[in-house]
């Protein structure tokens, strides 16, 4: 591990002024090698990931955002014409598009395109009962939560939706439901990538009702799209085109993939009864299960090929008697163990095509996670000091977690499209845990920015955090004082202590960063102890290893504030020194912060008071390709 920098806060004066508590502190610079566990995947900095961490273009996103939430609602009456565009927006939280009630003979364009969303990306257009063409963009979004689009209960003329080449931590849903269409419908979900569940519904778009029979071309093409973890599901239902008129209905589903299964209902649609309904659906994969129905769909002529399409435990394949085509089911081929592995991360080049993650590169993310395993001798198996990845078991794909068998409960496995960052915190006895309220306000300020950010306070059994420390810890940190630096000699210092305490699972090396709430903190400087009750965090620099005085934020905020508002005031102290010097560990500095330097908590004097938030100079941009130090 190369040199680690340990960085103190220091309090070494308190100014009371106008009732905000401002911090002048001195630095204090020392070297170390007690990193804990050796180096860390997630300690970052740099704007560039290091050696053995390729950045991956299609998944690192920027974040430094303009807006904290965005929810527009358009009508008739607010609109001024032309195209309706939401598009190349930074939102911490939420961005609501909703398109209502155009009622006159008009064309209407909405583009949503290109948003970096810290949570959900919601679009909704519906009940604009008379217009002329109706085209609904959704695209290039890269998005935290889940992303909802629908288009609904309008009628048109001439209807065009797009939802293409979105990246969501969680999931997608895309419905085109209830719409009244004049002569044409053209509907494309193309190129999406989500963790969870993606679920694309297409139902009950049909002629108006006493109209000539012109609604006669409906177009949907679902191809590239690919789920992660659970499933894929496709709902093609209830359609009803023209009576009279030859109308056509061309469905093409391929290159699909998802972790679990997929299922496709395409059942119910009418061109009859002189229409064609042509069905294409080929090359798609799943891991467990994949449903085919192709079933009570009514035309002149039905054309159904179903091809090359694999689930590993089987799949079900049911297509009408009337169909003409070849309905073909091939062995499963996603269960093969012998095959290309370009990026080494023990999953194969078909399966990480199959679910979307980097084939080239073995941390889509860049947060320090291998998507499969760290298969360190190259037996593909998992033997002691390998462990499984995001996703989990190479040879079966499936999840066994990474951070697997070290995370509970379920909720805090690791994302493979989104960046995760874990932190064990324990506290010697007789002082608090972190707060309650500490943990929520960080966890959503990391949330913002697309990062999920992992405290373990007691969630992780008896190796895990949450831990009150033994209470004689005399021969590592005297009777009150953690000592953070390097003592020469064995069991005397934080690192010692950290490498040879019992309530850490090993297994966690490189994975967690590790926090203790002591008392008071002393430094070390040329192998001298300085013992001060001013020193309220430290943080090795960069490294996987900090601490907090909560004596000494106590004594900090008793200066300062009014005996009624003291709890809150420890809580959020607690909050600000935590998130300090965690960005510390992902090697954030404090003495280059410039502009606006009230809006970063790495600024020394303004850590406590300011927003939880790494604002300057682009600090959450560094933290994204998490560095690895590998030497």
């Amino acid at each position: 591990m190369r040199e680690a920098e340990v960085v103190s806060i220091v309090l070494v004066a308190v100014m009371i002024l106008s009732g905000v508590a401002t911090a002048l502190p001195a630095r204090l610079d020392i070297t170390s090698r007690g990193a804990i566990g050796g180096a860390d995947p997630l300690d970052s900095g740099g704007a560039t990931p290091t050696q053995g961490n390729v950045q991956n273009p299609d998944v690192h996103w920027t974040t430094s955002f303009t807006d904290d939430k965005i929810e527009v609602n358009y009508n008739m009456i607010s609109w001024a014409g032309g195209k309706i565009t939401e598009s190349g927006k930074k939102v911490k939280t939420d961005l609501k598009v909703e398109v209502r009630d155009f009622d006159k003979h008009t064309n209407l364009e909405v583009e949503v395109n290109g948003n970096e969303v810290g949570g959900n990306l919601l679009v909704h257009v519906h009940n604009n009962p008379f217009l002329m063409d109706l085209k609904v963009s959704v695209g290039g979004n890269k998005v935290g939560g889940n992303i909802v689009v629908m288009v609904s209960t309008s009628a048109v003329a001439n209807l065009f939706v797009g939802v293409a080449e979105n990246v969501a931590c969680f999931g997608l849903t895309a419905i085109v439901a209830n719409n009244t269409i004049d002569y044409t419908m053209n509907v494309g979900v193309t190129g999406n990538k989500v963790t969870e569940r993606m679920v694309i519904a297409i139902t009950g778009n049909v002629r108006p009702p006493g109209w000539p029979q012109l609604f006669t071309s409906m177009e949907v093409n679902i191809r590239d799209n690919h789920v992660v973890r659970k499933t894929l599901q496709i709902y093609i239902l209830d359609n009803i085109m023209a009576k009279r008129a030859l109308s056509i209905m061309k469905i093409e589903i391929f290159f699909n993939g998802a972790g679990q299964d997929v299922w496709m209902r395409i059942m119910g649609n009418k061109a009859y009864p002189s229409g064609l309904i042509y069905v294409d659906i080929y090359d798609n994969d799943c891991d467990l299960k994949m449903r085919i129905f192709v079933l009570g769909n009514k035309a002149y002529m039905i054309s159904v090929n179903v091809m090359r399409n694999y689930g590993c435990s089987g799949s079900t394949v049911r297509v009408q008697k009337d169909a003409i085509g070849p309905v073909v089911e091939e062995s499963p081929r996603c269960t093969q163990t012998i095959a290309p592995d370009s990026d080494g991360d023990g999953l194969t080049d078909l399966y990480e095509t199959m679910v979307g993650t980097n084939a080239t590169n073995p941390d889509t993310d860049n947060d320090g996670l291998n998507d499969g395993w760290n298969d360190t001798n190259g037996d593909r198996t998992v033997g002691s000091n390998e462990r499984y990845g995001e996703i989990g078991d190479p040879i079966g794909h499936k999840f066994k977690g990474s951070v697997g068998k070290l995370v509970k409960p379920k909720k805090h496995e690791p994302n493979p499209l989104c960046c995760d960052i874990y932190v064990e915190v324990d506290h010697i006895k007789g002082q608090n845990k972190l707060p309650k309220s500490a943990i929520r306000s960080l966890v959503a300020e990391f949330k913002k920015h697309r990062i999920k950010l992992h405290i373990d306070d007691g969630w992780g059994g008896t190796a895990g955090g949450g831990q009150p420390l033994e209470e004689n810890l005399r021969e590592y940190i005297g009777d009150k004082y953690l000592i953070m630096g390097r003592i020469v000699g064995p069991n005397n210092d934080f690192y010692d202590y950290i490498n040879n305490r019992k309530y850490y699972d090993p297994k966690r090396n490189d994975i967690f960063h590790y926090t203790v709430i002591a008392p008071y903190i002393a430094t070390v400087a040329n192998g001298t102890i300085n013992y001060t009750e001013n020193t309220v965090g430290m943080a090795e620099h960069p490294g996987d290893g900090l601490a907090l005085a909560e004596e000494a934020i106590r004594y900090y905020v008793d200066l300062v504030y009014p005996v009624k508002g003291r709890k809150k005031a420890v809580d959020k102290h607690m909050a600000g020194v935590f998130m300090h010097e965690l960005g510390h560990n992902m090697d954030l500095d404090d003495t280059n912060v410039t502009g606006d330097k009230d809006l970063t908590c790495m600024y020394y004097a303004m850590y406590a008071n300011a927003p939880l938030d790494y604002k300057e100079p682009s600090e959450w941009e560094a933290i994204w390709p998490n560095k690895v130090d590998e030497a």
